[in-house]
């Protein structure tokens, strides 16, 4: 869902005045012209063509369309025009219900934006950490309801990943093995059997 959400977006198809629009889906374009000074919105739309943010494709939902425009703006200043979309994208979350595989993909691009501004706001590391858990909560219904496109095969799991990252700098060896474990129980693609052994290794170096 979120690669074609993305193709439309590299199409960077031409975007005229959005207040000749007749139509505002979900309050997004009030909230865009609220939200975003006249120079952000013309950066923005030098990176990403702005329909995906306020006229996203229906079928795909206004969250994981939002969700996957943050993850535009993840380097340097960028990363506060990528939480200040995230947040439209969580607010829209609470009253939409999308399939599993979306939400897969929508915690996917939470985790990248929360993560990568941990050094700026003290928050962002727990919010980052809550998207893991989230996502990793659905990871069998997503092995279940998996994409053909997949053909069987599980890509990483950012979610693993990421908090078996935190677990390890955090020395909590004993809870990165186990989601590492988990990981490779489940059959997502990664380098569990050195994170396992390494933290064994450092485990034991404690005790």
């Amino acid at each position: 869902m979120l690669d074609r959400i993305k193709r439309a977006i590299e199409a960077k198809i031409p975007f005229g005045d959005a207040r000749e629009e007749s139509t505002d889906p979900g309050n997004l374009l009030s909230w865009w012209h609220g939200e975003f000074t006249q120079e952000e919105q013309r950066y923005v739309e030098n990176k990403i063509d702005v329909r995906s943010i306020t006229h996203p494709d229906l079928s795909q939902g206004f969250t994981g369309s939002l969700a996957l425009d943050a993850t535009w703006f993840l380097t340097g200043d960028d990363i506060l025009l990528a939480r200040r979309i995230m947040a439209k994208s969580v607010e829209r979350q609470e009253s939409e219900t999308g399939a599993t595989i979306d939400r897969h993909f929508i915690y996917d691009c939470m985790i990248q934006v929360y993560y990568r501004d941990r050094n700026r706001d003290e928050n962002a590391l727990t919010l980052a950490v809550e998207a893991c858990e989230k996502q990793i909560a659905l990871a069998p219904q997503v092995i279940r309801e998996q994409p053909k496109d997949w053909e069987g095969e599980l890509p990483t799991h950012l979610g693993f990943q990421q908090l078996a990252i935190v677990r390890e700098r955090d020395r909590d060896y004993k809870d990165a093995i186990h989601l590492s474990e988990v990981a490779l129980q489940q059959g997502w693609a990664g380098d569990w059997e050195k994170r396992i052994a390494r933290c064994r290794r450092k485990n034991n170096r404690r005790t």
